[in-house]
């Protein structure tokens, strides 16, 4: 789509009662800064700039700006010096913006980042830099966006050096007198790598691109994975790491996968199952899982994330939450028994769902419990989902045949034990569902992160009040903790002398709050595609013209009353 076609007014054309006349030092529009020959206006429908062509800085184009374009503003005011305004855009605007200006394309990017686009990314910030602004000014600019984002001089003095830094033509600073410092900013087509954590043998190496899958609508990569759920591990109590296990994401993979035996006549004995097993056996070869309470375990189906937790494999049944006492579950009737299903047989009494189990015969002799409302532990498989949608039923009935292949190799002289769907239920629990396509990963962590901060309390099937866990925010802004985490470590390993900055990538997120509102962009550049002049006729341009007019001259009404100069 030619974004240059668009038909856009001249936003210095209108007699706009809210209009701020800006003398700037500096204008940013992503990498292409220069000094503006021209004030920069603001006004109710928008933010005009003339600004030179990057590539021919004597031939000047006029950008304008709406709005509705802008989802997130950002200010200084000072009447004295160095006040800034910073805008966010729409992607269908910086790629407006990019067009006009004729800005080049990124170079050739990291394979599998062929969504990502690091100029168009830039071109959704403007940065405008002044001396001073007056307080009418500043009324009409707050009254223009209420959801304006003021900062301290402090903060604004960090945000201008970091978009210095996010200039590819900036190298470094060499010191003071006393100190040399060197700080260096990646690009994202520098493929290196970034970090290993933890440090030393067996720590997981993180590069460039395992980075820039954190990016806006990019899919969280196996190294992210792996490296959060280590570096999460690392922070909860001994306790807790005592009695959890977490499992690579690549090894559901490994063990699920079918591969054809090279050497056939010495695994004739064994079963499909068996050897499965003997592909992922070196994996626990010094951990006892029937020695943990909890064995996460990210997956990857389909290019989709989900989260499988064995719960308390060691059990032979359910006990009371904090006492042990052996409890006894209604059993279902023989046709409920005799239900093929990989997830917990269960039927339905009043609004309660009773799992099934085997009875242990070597049990404490001890009365069982029989009452349904207190809480217990049971061994299970739970699944944990951000699209629900699918029966994971061969995932559990995998798992039951390594837990099984699993406590024969490592309690060899005991009864070998059957893991089944009766003394291993699986359960799909209802929690919080992701509302996009890309963020699966990220609730998989959000997952674990939850299973250990706010635990669950009651084991018993089905698991209740895990729907609204955590809030979707809680997850959006993900991407840019993780980024900020790498930033840190990097900042500990490398040291102040010798600095060296993530790439500047999109985040949904900028200082924990959303960039764009909750609508998607799709709705506005859908209004822009039927205003293209390859769509219809002129007519009726001018048609949607008069109505965008119409909308604006709403909006202003409902703007904040400005008190004269």
């Amino acid at each position: 789509m030619d974004f240059c076609s668009f038909k856009r007014s001249d936003l210095s054309d209108c007699n706009d009662p809210f209009t701020a006349v800006l003398s700037c030092k500096v204008v940013r529009l992503g990498l292409h800064i220069f000094e503006p020959k021209e004030p920069v206006i603001v006004t109710s429908k928008g933010i005009r700039i003339v600004a030179p062509l990057q590539k021919n800085p004597n031939e000047m184009c006029i950008l304008n700006i709406y709005t509705k374009e802008v989802v997130k503003a950002i200010a200084h005011f000072s009447q004295v010096k160095n006040s800034i305004l910073c805008f966010y855009t729409l992607r269908s605007c910086a790629q407006y913006i990019k067009n006009v200006l004729k800005l080049p394309d990124a170079p050739a990017l990291l394979e599998g980042m062929t969504n990502f686009s690091a100029i168009l990314h830039q071109a959704r910030i403007i940065i405008l830099q002044l001396d001073s602004i007056d307080h009418h000014t500043c009324s009409i600019i707050r009254s223009i966006w209420d959801f304006l984002d003021e900062i301290s001089s402090s903060d604004a003095q960090r945000f201008l050096q970091r978009a210095n830094q996010s200039d590819p033509k900036f190298v470094g600073n060499k010191g003071t007198s006393d100190t040399n410092l060197s700080t260096m900013q990646l690009q994202p087509n520098n493929n290196r790598q970034l970090l290993i954590y933890p440090p030393g043998r067996g720590g997981i190496s993180i590069n460039t691109i395992d980075y820039l899958c954190l990016a806006t609508d990019q899919y969280i990569n196996d190294i992210i994975i792996d490296f959060y759920l280590k570096w999460f591990y690392d922070r909860i109590s001994k306790a807790e790491r005592d009695r959890t296990f977490i499992f690579s994401a690549l090894f559901y993979q490994t063990l699920s996968t079918f591969t054809r035996d090279i050497n056939p006549h010495k695994h004739v004995n064994e079963t499909d199952h068996e050897k499965n097993h003997v592909r992922v056996r070196n994996w626990t070869k010094n951990v006892n899982l029937f020695e943990k309470d909890f064995i996460i375990i990210p997956i990857n189906e389909n290019s989709h994330w989900f989260l499988a937790i064995i719960c308390f494999p060691s059990l032979k049944g359910p006990i009371t939450f904090d006492t042990d006492r052996p409890v006894e579950l209604p059993r279902l009737p023989k046709r409920h028994r005799e239900n093929d299903c990989g997830e917990a047989n269960v039927c339905v009494a009043g609004d309660d769902r009773l799992c099934l189990y085997d009875s242990n015969p070597g049990s404490k002799d001890i009365s069982p419990v029989n009452n349904s409302s207190e809480p217990i532990k049971q061994p299970s498989i739970l699944i944990f989902d951000s699209l629900a949608v699918i029966s994971h039923k061969r995932v559990m009935a995998t798992l039951r045949y390594y837990l099984s292949c699993e406590y024969k190799v490592k309690l060899p002289g005991i009864p070998p034990r059957i893991f089944n769907k009766y003394n291993m239920p699986g359960h799909h629990v209802k929690v919080p569902q992701q509302n996009n396509s890309t963020d699966c990963g990220l609730y998989l962590l959000q997952y674990v992160e939850e299973f250990f901060n706010n635990p669950i309390r009651d084991y018993r099937i089905p698991i209740k009040d895990l729907a609204n866990w955590f809030d979707t925010i809680t997850v959006s802004r993900k991407r840019e903790d993780i980024a900020n985490l790498l930033q840190e470590l990097m900042n500990e390993h490398n040291g102040c002398s010798n600095k060296i900055l993530l790439p500047n990538i999109p985040f949904p997120t900028l200082n924990g709050q959303l960039i764009e509102p909750k609508r998607c962009d799709s709705q506005f550049e859908m209004e822009e595609v039927i205003k293209s002049p390859s769509m219809i006729a002129t007519s009726d341009d001018q048609d949607d013209e008069a109505r965008s007019s119409e909308d604006d001259m709403c909006r202003t009404k409902r703007l904040k009353v400005v008190s004269p100069k």
